[in-house]
């Protein structure tokens, strides 16, 4: 059963990566990813399962299930390459915008199934 508590968590979670799927529906560098609204929706309920606690953060190993389900399997090595590649982030935690960015960035192998192909 889900404690009252962690239901406000997780309601706040899912209107904190509403805000950020906005700020990606708006950008133009996702505009003409097909779907791009159910794509979002469906990597922000896949980051939610993933983050049980609602850190709004999802560790290496999580992000490589995530992406494993999503089918994209890939090895960690080259998950931290592309997370440093598209983001920036050198840490061990990934907030959503930077899962959003692997999933949805022009050189993710993720952009042939949720974007666009790579120019």
């Amino acid at each position: 059963m889900i404690s009252a508590e962690d239901l406000e968590m997780r309601q706040k979670q899912e209107t904190e990566l509403r805000a950020f799927n906005k700020e990606f529906l708006a950008d133009l560098q996702f505009l003409n990813i097909p779907d791009l609204r159910g794509k979002l929706e469906r990597l922000k309920w896949k980051f939610i399962e993933h983050d049980p606690q609602h850190s709004s953060e999802i560790d290496l190993l999580v992000l490589g299930c995530s992406v494993q389900e999503l089918g994209s399997p890939r090895m960690q090595a080259e998950l931290t390459a592309l997370v440093q590649e598209l983001t920036g982030n050198h840490g061990n935690n990934i907030p959503y915008r930077d899962f959003v960015m692997v999933m949805l960035g022009r050189r993710s192998s993720m952009c042939a199934r949720y974007g666009p192909p790579a120019p």
